[in-house]
């Protein structure tokens, strides 16, 4: 089992996504995300897998989430109906499981396994979508891409997680290109404006600073691959018509891909009514500033950062920024594909009404951040990921 633990987690996280995919309830995946969960406690414990000192490091932050989830919620009880109040439990309990699994891979003795984790991921996820475009059928609702139980947000964010996952691939070049377009069409499809934003920005931080690496490894053959890339390019605009270029793909992007004068999602509409909920959300921060109406209270507001200041209050809202920042830091230059997860997850939640959630693609980005968080804890016997991993016998591992 030892060897296939990497498989087992992103088995265990795909089966969340597709649970709720079948069911269509968030119920459904709510009470089966705890059962769920108990298996990697288990898989550790009987293993003895764990790195105990980089654990506790690390368990700040499911026990931190709880307790002001918990707080917030049980402060602000007035604000839920019916049986809201315990949703709003069970969903946060269920939050901070899933941080907690994620500081579990994240504290393991291999400590390249959360990459390992999200290569696998990547790949079952993939097979996902395939099945998805090859036998699901378009809403007709504004032509976006969707099923019964699903919005298209939902797949939106699903496929930001498996670029994401994509970019632990290293020399997996065909299945990092085939990932990333089967992401980039089903997002067109299911016109996604925020997380194509979140991709375009993981991915191009990732080139920038794997280029940087390359240069620094081999100065010669990017010199020689940038003068080849000028040379075309002036053989070009000598005799091409690159005005007639520019207006095509600025019309493409404007109004087939960010519908910027769309009647119903374009500016004119204030983004689908979304910039009044951001004023909203704003000035119920400010009339609830330290810890918020409750968890769940402001769920469809279209900014992660304003739900997390509008539902948490700024005890929150400070305890999401540490974490971030710690992440960013941790992960820096050596660890490229974990800062670009964490930044283009910023990136997308600034549109999407999601912050910490048990989404895909939020998954994703809570390993990352774990992952990322417990470097300082990496034993310097191991290679980093863009030399690739190394097990503590020295052999390479035998992953995606």
């Amino acid at each position: 089992m030892s060897k296939y633990v990497d498989v087992i987690y992103a088995a265990i996280i795909v089966s969340m996504t597709v649970t709720f995919f079948w069911t269509g309830t968030a119920g459904a995946i709510v009470q089966g995300t705890v059962v769920a969960l108990l298996l990697p406690i288990y898989i550790q414990l009987m293993l003895r897998r764990m790195r105990p000192g980089v654990l506790l490091q690390l368990l700040y932050v499911p026990v931190g989430y709880t307790m002001i989830a918990l707080i917030s919620t049980l402060i602000n009880i007035e604000n839920y109906v019916e049986d809201g109040v315990v949703m709003a439990v069970v969903v946060s309990l269920n939050v901070a499981f899933m941080l907690f699994t994620a500081s579990l891979i994240a504290s393991d003795s291999d400590p390249h396994l959360p990459e390992r984790v999200l290569r696998w991921c990547g790949v079952l996820m993939l097979g996902f979508l395939l099945y998805a475009l090859a036998t699901l059928e378009h809403a007709t609702d504004g032509d976006r891409f969707t099923t019964e139980h699903t919005h298209p947000n939902w797949w939106g964010m699903l496929c930001f997680g498996v670029t994401c996952c994509s970019l632990f691939y290293r020399r997996k070049r065909a299945l990092f290109v085939i990932s990333n377009v089967v992401s980039v069409f089903m997002m067109y499809l299911a016109q996604s404006r925020g997380a194509m934003a979140g991709v375009a920005v993981a991915l191009l931080l990732y080139g920038l600073i794997a280029g940087a690496q390359s240069a620094a490894r081999r100065p010669g053959l990017v010199i020689g691959t940038t003068l080849g890339g000028i040379g075309v390019l002036s053989l070009g605009l000598i005799g091409f018509n690159w005005s007639k270029v520019e207006s095509i793909v600025l019309d493409f992007l404007y109004e087939d891909v960010l519908f910027l004068h769309d009647e119903n999602r374009g500016l004119e509409s204030g983004l689908t009514g979304r910039v009044d909920a951001w004023i909203d959300a704003w000035e119920i921060w400010l009339e609830n500033p330290l810890l918020g109406t409750g968890f769940g209270t402001n769920s469809d507001v279209h900014n992660g950062f304003l739900i997390i200041g509008s539902e948490g209050g700024l005890v929150y809202f400070l305890f999401v920024l540490a974490l971030l920042a710690a992440g960013i830091k941790r992960a820096g230059q050596r660890q490229p594909a974990l800062l670009a997860t964490l930044v283009g997850y910023m990136v997308l939640i600034m549109t999407y009404p999601r912050s910490i959630n048990l989404n895909f693609g939020a998954i994703v980005f809570e390993v990352a951040l774990l992952a990322a968080i417990s470097r300082k804890g990496v034993s310097p016997g191991f290679r980093s990921e863009a030399s690739g991993a190394l097990t503590r016998s020295g052999e390479p591992s035998a992953v995606p």
